[in-house]
């Protein structure tokens, strides 16, 4: 019972953990907007989610029509990528406060969640490529 509940653990980790560090992203970079910048108004959200939605489809974009047929990684390879998730979420979330600290209210509630979500998977995507790289050179 406890090895299967591990393995358990395990792919649901495995299988989450890019969701679950932008969920943190995105949800640190609210915070931080609200704390910083001021409450947004609705429509402040609406852009702002609208912002977040453009950075993720533009990476989708990319990710499907430039890289079609790409071999996909490794088991090892993406689970190293997503312990390093750290690194993404708090540089990311870092950026919102920077942002909401230089720019205007409604300029920090459309910029940030963009920021947020392109920093995001760009990072995560690098420690990603970073992983794969040094794996390749052990061979």
């Amino acid at each position: 019972m406890t090895r299967e509940y591990l393995r358990s653990i395990k792919r649901t980790i495995f299988d989450n953990g890019p969701a679950f560090g932008y969920t943190i992203t995105i949800t640190g970079s609210a915070a931080t907007l609200a704390s910083t910048a001021g409450s947004p108004s609705g429509m402040e959200v609406i852009l702002g989610s609208l912002s977040a939605a453009v950075g993720f489809s533009i990476l989708e974009l990319i990710g499907n029509f430039v890289l079609r047929g790409e071999e996909e990684e490794t088991e090892k390879v993406v689970q190293l990528g997503n312990s390093l998730n750290i690194l993404s979420v708090t540089v990311s979330v870092s950026a919102v406060f920077a942002i909401a600290s230089w720019l205007d209210k409604t300029a920090a509630w459309v910029a940030g969640p963009f920021a947020a979500t392109v920093l995001y998977a760009t990072l995560a995507v690098s420690q990603l490529s970073a992983v794969r790289i040094m794996r390749k050179n052990r061979k």
